[in-house]
């Protein structure tokens, strides 16, 4: 589940064991999937979406990445390689721009006109940032191979983590820098204006971005 002020989304996908091996689920197709969201505590389809892996939600529109047809693995759904990512309006479910990043995307943020992929190429993980008016790419940014699949974006800012630290990169430069080391593994890592804040066990914790 995704959510941003009052819009809230959720995707789900069905998959079937697809070539067992021993006692091995190893290999999983995609049978079906909706992604949906929540409007006055019910569920509601949006339009034309595909079954997605990721999602993310900011004023008013979507991002998603389909899922694969099929993956080996994990049972978990995977994004299929090499795109595309599609930004939709969340109520009417209309296409504003599709992208196609080149590997397999591992996370997503909107924010504004912006559309951050975090993608795994082979060995290297990079992010592409994105103009969502007309899907061009605006710049990728290569990150350390140790970096997690979890990012947000705010504005020129973008958060993300390697482990237990957190850094913040200027998508604008191109430069990343160190912001704090948690001592339990961060979950939920966002950023909201100079505010970035995540979960750590059973503490929130917030800790302001510098100026």
């Amino acid at each position: 589940m995704e959510g941003d002020g009052r819009t809230l989304a959720i995707a789900w996908a069905d998959v079937v064991e697809e070539m067992p091996i021993g006692d091995c689920f190893c290999f999983w197709a995609l049978t079906g999937g909706v992604v949906e969201r929540i409007v006055d505590g019910r569920r509601q389809p949006v339009a034309g979406a595909p079954p997605s892996a990721l999602i993310t939600v900011s004023a008013g529109r979507i991002a998603l990445a389909p899922v694969a047809s099929s993956w080996q693995g994990s049972e978990r759904p995977r994004a299929a390689p090499n795109g595309p990512v599609e930004v939709r309006d969340i109520n009417t479910g209309a296409l504003i721009t599709s992208v196609s990043p080149s590997g397999t995307v591992r996370a997503l943020s909107l924010s504004g006109n912006r559309l951050a992929t975090l993608v795994q190429d082979g060995g290297t993980k990079r992010i592409d940032v994105w103009n969502v008016g007309d899907g061009k790419l605006l710049r990728p940014i290569v990150l350390p191979d140790r970096a997690s699949p979890e990012i947000d974006l705010a504005d020129r800012r973008l958060v993300w983590r390697s482990g237990r630290s957190i850094y913040v990169l200027n998508i604008e430069t191109g430069a990343s820098v160190f912001l704090f080391r948690s001592r339990l593994v961060p979950v939920g890592l966002s950023i909201e204006g100079r505010r970035v804040a995540w979960a750590a066990g059973r503490l929130l914790r917030a800790v302001a971005v510098s100026p």
